[in-house]
């Protein structure tokens, strides 16, 4: 966990929201789109390159390791921002090696488990219950991830028809993934 939290504090990304994005956008630091699944007191990742230092010191990490980087988008606009994290990162010691692929190949990296680090989309809609798609204990794009915790709490918000009644849980589950 330090290591992920290092890389978010390392990447400025208000200054790739306002200059390469345009002001297109905004960060939501949880990957839910509708503001009622996301709690008022989510914590931020402002950007601190200090704070990203001394998580990577205290984590242990290799500054001479090299990370597989991959991305399928092929636009200009997602190219420069590949670029901006490679140097918000290497600025800090993490050396990414970006690597852009067709989404076979993208597929097969998480197929055949050798995906390390991406930047992709998760296809996340309005309803945050498709969140459960790659958050899931199980789930072929949650990459290994698993969290029982996280796992009960989509359930509890699939239990729920109403919105009030379903907002807790996945604010909840922002929280534990943020």
């Amino acid at each position: 966990p330090r290591i992920r939290q290092a890389m978010i504090y390392a990447i400025d990304r208000q200054t790739i929201m306002d200059t390469i994005r345009l002001g297109k956008g905004k960060i939501a630091d949880t990957m839910f789109p509708a503001d009622w699944a996301r709690p008022k007191d989510l914590p931020g990742y402002a950007y601190d390159p200090a704070k990203a230092k001394e998580l990577l010191t205290a984590a242990g990490w290799d500054p001479n390791r090299k990370i597989d980087f991959l991305y399928y988008y092929n636009d200009q606009v997602s190219k420069d921002i590949v670029l901006a994290i490679q140097g918000y990162l290497a600025a800090v010691g993490v050396n990414i090696v970006p690597r852009l692929v067709d989404g076979g190949a993208f597929q097969q990296a998480i197929t055949d488990n050798s995906l390390q680090i991406a930047y992709a989309a998760n296809g996340q809609g309005l309803d945050p219950s498709l969140g459960s798609l790659v958050a899931t204990c199980g789930a072929r794009l949650a990459v290994g991830y698993c969290n029982k915790q996280v796992d009960d709490l989509f359930a509890l918000g699939l239990s729920e028809a109403k919105r009030e009644a379903r907002a807790p849980h996945y604010q909840s589950i922002s929280k534990l993934l943020n």
